[in-house]
């Protein structure tokens, strides 16, 4: 999902039953509540873990009062409002500093290159998690179904989006490689 899909997430669109979201609002800083982009409204299937994290998040928002249809699964202090970007930027940011991936914001204002793997140095942001869905969909379940689950308009723009090697493409296809090298050695 993107950032904006994210923000205008609300229960009555998770469907634990299923295991899928609707993804069918967006909300944009001074534009505020639209249509996704290209008016890629659909329905998305929702990771085992994701349904976990959303069921623990729900039972929270219940303890807050903020769990009916129409409240946003990442909650406000006011209903009604969604999310500031600033705090899914900040969760973010947190979120792979947990996982050991450093925070080295301020290389910019020290004026210096960030520290090597560091999110500034490999330019992470929250879009790169969907790029990096987006290409292991494509390269699992094959880039016509991927660009379904993905919402985009074309497989041209999905290709241009999530044609990335990964090294798991790359190892296999040193793998298919070797077996073709095999092969054609046997024939000999």
């Amino acid at each position: 999902m993107r950032r904006g899909e994210i923000r205008a997430l609300r229960w009555q669109n998770v469907d634990f039953k299923n295991n899928t979201i609707a993804v069918i609002e967006n909300f944009v800083e001074y534009d505020g509540f639209k249509n996704p982009k290209q008016d890629s409204v659909g329905t998305i299937p929702m990771a085992d873990d994701l349904a976990n994290v959303l069921q623990e998040l729900k039972r929270i928002a219940s303890a807050q009062g903020f769990d009916n249809g129409d409240d946003f699964v990442i909650f406000n202090t006011s209903h009604g409002v969604p999310v500031a970007e600033s705090t899914i930027k900040r969760g973010y940011r947190r979120t792979l500093a947990l996982i050991g991936i450093e925070d080295d914001a301020k290389a910019k204002e020290e004026k210096r290159p960030p520290h090597p793997g560091s999110q500034q140095a490999r330019h992470l942001v929250l879009h790169s998690g969907r790029r990096g869905a987006a290409t292991r969909l494509a390269e699992d379940i094959g880039a016509r179904n991927a660009v379904k689950i993905t919402r985009h308009k074309s497989p041209q723009a999905f290709m241009g989006y999530a044609a990335h090697d990964t090294a798991e493409t790359l190892e296999k296809a040193r793998k298919t490689l070797n077996i073709v090298d095999t092969k054609s050695e046997k024939s000999k």
